[in-house]
């Protein structure tokens, strides 16, 4: 049985990779679930790949992977680029404005990952 206190820590806000990046991935968290539940029963893709980019999202919080793991780059890229992938195939026009935000801190959380703790 998992214990709460591991678990507590590892969703905090001051566990690893640290307090500023936590917050963009809580924010990021919440904006693609937002726009998750925005998209049509008809468009099944968009609906995926949201669920994808909120699976790299818990994977990048839970600090599965090592920082400067190639996998880890990957999971980051994924959190960067498929949101405006969404938004350009969406027809759902709230969840455009939702995904283009969140691709724009996506973007800034991967290059500021990629500076400060991939930087070997």
């Amino acid at each position: 049985m998992p214990d709460l206190d591991a678990v507590g820590n590892l969703i905090s806000l001051n566990s690893e990779p640290g307090f500023i990046y936590n917050i963009l991935l809580y924010i990021m968290f919440f904006l693609n679930m937002i726009a998750f539940f925005m998209q049509s029963d008809k468009q099944l893709v968009t609906t995926l790949m949201l669920g994808l980019t909120l699976a790299m999202l818990a994977i990048a919080k839970l600090n599965v992977i090592e920082p400067t793991n190639l996998a880890m780059l990957i999971i980051n890229a994924g959190i960067f680029t498929i949101p405006f992938i969404v938004a350009g195939m969406s027809k759902s026009k709230a969840s455009k404005p939702i995904t283009v935000i969140s691709g724009v801190i996506g973007g800034f959380y991967f290059f500021m990952y990629w500076f400060f703790l991939q930087n070997v």
